[in-house]
């Protein structure tokens, strides 16, 4: 999963957007590693071309996740190019959040479970070390 972040340390939003086939439901881009996907970097940011039309670079590898029985992994990337266009096979929209539009959205449901922990322990760690604890 792409976990695709744009701006600077204290104006960071992410990339999220709600799929097609579960209205209502906020996810990070991503989806599964295919033949000749080298590796699970690679398969993070064929998806963000896929799914939303953006070049990214690999930052860091957050972590994974076991969900529902499928191992999850979350790639930080950084958004170099491309405007944010949903493919509608996949998306009904996507758009950047800040971090505080992210807590907002969990704790009102709109993302279910705790499968993004590894990618929340990273985004609510800046946000909170960062600017708005100083």
């Amino acid at each position: 999963i792409a976990v695709i972040r744009r701006g600077t340390r204290n104006g960071t939003k992410y990339l999220m957007g709600e799929r097609r086939e579960q209205p209502g439901r906020l996810v990070f881009i991503g989806g599964g590693i295919e033949l000749g996907d080298d590796t699970i970097e690679k398969a993070a940011l064929r998806e963000a071309k896929e799914e939303v039309n953006v070049e990214c670079k690999k930052e860091k590898y957050l972590g994974s996740k076991i969900s529902k029985g499928t191992r999850l992994h979350f790639t930080l990337c950084k958004h170099i190019k491309g405007n944010v266009t949903p493919n509608p096979r996949e998306l009904t929209w996507a758009r950047y959040m800040t971090p505080r539009e992210i807590l907002v959205a969990q704790i009102n449901g709109k993302i279910k479970g705790n499968m993004y922990r590894p990618v929340f322990e990273h985004i609510f760690n800046d946000y909170y070390v960062g600017e708005h604890m100083n």
